[in-house]
């Protein structure tokens, strides 16, 4: 269903929104996430998105999933930092943006709903609740950020998606800003990929070949998000031949090889053996 006939409908129904969403939105302090925030949507345009979301949201095997009423307006947390296997991820905060649950008294526990072996127990509204009562589905996202989320949402709706400057850059001001909801471009690359978005994951391809210069060509290169993902290291290979006589390019390399001989870059083996293969075939720095 498209965005505009889900909007028809709802001038029938009464009812736009029937799914809520829950995504973590802080790193832990354990190198997992935290803090889930909720995210309001209509399943039926997610569903039409792709064949791959459709089948995860009807089968709730990337989320953990229940009936409540999404008028319910409770913040959900797992008593632990949950798993999140993308630790790089620049759309979870560093920063306490909100009060820490870690500190609430037990009382809150006599609120819980299962999801699936998790236990997530619901802390009362700081605001007043709205009046209507609608059911629906309550879905907390596993290993996406909440900034991810609320992005693909948005592209979802409009059409429209903004990225963020990656953390290797040396600006942080915003380099998109068509929607009010930016986003990593390699986590929505990597969400993308998970759920066969293959327009979106294009749009985040570009966006992280357009942010990849002779200064950060080194850190992005062998970065553990480029060592998963084929299509970003070939290209990111390229563009390291492409600077390969830089300064800049010439300074990091060294650094960079101290780091895998360490062993503090163990994901780098695959990459490290195409850039002497780049180099054998003519990309050497010249002297």
């Amino acid at each position: 269903m498209s965005p505009s006939e889900a909007l028809a409908e709802s001038l029938r129904s009464g009812v736009f929104i029937d799914t809520k969403f829950y995504v973590y939105s802080q790193r832990g302090r354990k190198g997992g996430a935290k803090m889930p925030v909720s995210i309001f949507a209509n399943s039926s345009i997610l569903r039409a998105s792709s064949v791959l979301l459709r089948y995860e949201l009807e089968h709730t095997r990337a989320f953990h999933s229940c009936i409540a009423e999404l008028d319910d307006d409770s913040v959900m947390r797992s008593k632990d930092d949950a798993e999140y296997s993308y630790e790089n991820d620049s759309d979870l905060d560093d920063t306490e943006n909100h009060a820490d649950l870690s500190d609430l008294d037990d009382k809150s526990s006599s609120s819980v709903k299962t999801f699936g072996s998790d236990e997530l127990t619901l802390i009362p509204p700081a605001r007043p609740v709205p009046t209507f009562r609608i059911s629906g589905r309550t879905l907390l996202v596993k290993d996406y950020a909440f900034k991810t989320w609320q992005a693909l949402i948005f592209y979802l709706y409009t059409g429209a998606i903004a990225f963020s400057n990656l953390k290797s850059e040396e600006t942080t001001n915003m380099a998109d800003t068509c929607t009010p909801f930016p986003c990593s471009p390699k986590s929505m690359y990597r969400l993308a990929d998970k759920f066969g978005l293959e327009d979106l994951k294009e749009l985040a391809f570009r966006s992280i070949c357009t942010k990849v210069t002779k200064c950060n060509i080194v850190d992005e290169v062998f970065s553990k998000f480029t060592s998963q993902y084929p299509a970003v290291q070939a290209k990111e290979l390229e563009l390291l031949v492409q600077h390969m006589n830089s300064p800049e390019v010439i300074s990091a390399l060294p650094r960079k090889f101290h780091s895998i001989a360490r062993g503090d870059l163990p994901h780098c083996a695959d990459v490290l053996t195409n850039v002497f293969l780049e180099l054998a075939d003519g990309g050497a720095p010249q002297v």
